[in-house]
């Protein structure tokens, strides 16, 4: 790669030349004071990717601001416990496991992302961090029943699933969809007596994913699910029913940031 080509994938924020690594740079994450280049868990970027509007949010956030997400993650990692299962439905590179993986004592993590190309970079960076063990990646969308759809990607991070029966439309591509049912039934199974939390960001299929979790959501094992209330600049028109469902499991519901609602199981 040319320095030119650096030059045009690069955000519009300056990143150390030590960060990169021949096709890479590498996003150290956790900004919360501590020494950026001393922190432990980072993922590998392709730097083709640092053209994308979300994958430069992403950096320029995370790198550069308080933090991508700080305060919908501090308040994951204010709620989950040791010894819990973390499902990280909507994935993307992995930011959310990673830190929970490496924050966390005890915790295991699935994560779940539909496009190829975020899988790849979320396998990689699980990888390169030793967290194999810790975090399961699952190539999927989440939705309501398991079958296919069709995957619409605007941004790295701005992508959707219509979950409909039908061939592939122009623009899309067609990814397996589970329902988180069948999906964490086995790593249930692995930890019977462990918690969960849930973080669910998919482009207003919220409402989808958690249809398909009614078993896990029955009981009290799910402690927590954070959940996005809005997509892009807009409201999700589904919060008020996703509220409503929840309710009918026992949860209670406050919004956390303007983007963001936790719902909380008191049992």
């Amino acid at each position: 790669m040319t320095g030119d080509d650096r030059r045009a994938s690069e955000p519009f924020v300056r990143l150390p030349v030590h960060r990169f690594d021949q096709d890479y740079f590498y996003l150290p994450i956790g900004n919360d004071g501590r020494d950026r280049d001393g922190f432990k868990v980072a993922i590998p970027i392709p730097v083709r990717d640092l053209g994308d509007p979300g994958v430069n949010l992403l950096v320029v956030d995370e790198y550069s601001g308080s933090g991508f997400e700080r305060r919908e993650r501090d308040c994951l990692l204010d709620l989950i416990t040791p010894d819990s299962l973390f499902i990280d439905v909507g994935a993307h590179f992995g930011l959310y496991s990673l830190e929970v993986a490496a924050s966390v004592e005890r915790v295991r993590c699935v994560a779940i992302e539909p496009h190829p190309h975020n899988f790849d970079v979320l396998k990689n960076a699980i990888e390169y961090n030793h967290l194999s063990g810790v975090v399961s990646c699952v190539r999927a969308a989440a939705g309501g029943a398991n079958g296919l759809g069709n995957l619409r990607a605007n941004t790295s991070m701005g992508h959707h699933v219509s979950y409909e029966d039908g061939g592939k439309s122009a623009g899309s591509i067609q990814v397996p969809v589970v329902t988180l049912d069948s999906v964490i039934g086995s790593f249930c199974e692995i930890e019977p007596e462990a918690d969960c939390y849930l973080k669910i960001d998919v482009e207003g299929r919220e409402l989808q994913v958690l249809r398909g979790a009614s078993r896990l959501l029955e009981g009290d094992r799910v402690k927590a699910i954070l959940w996005e209330c809005q997509i892009g600049n807009f409201s999700n028109p589904d919060a008020p029913e996703i509220q409503k469902y929840l309710s009918g499991f026992g949860f209670e519901t406050r919004q956390t940031t303007e983007h963001s609602m936790v719902s909380v199981h008191p049992g």
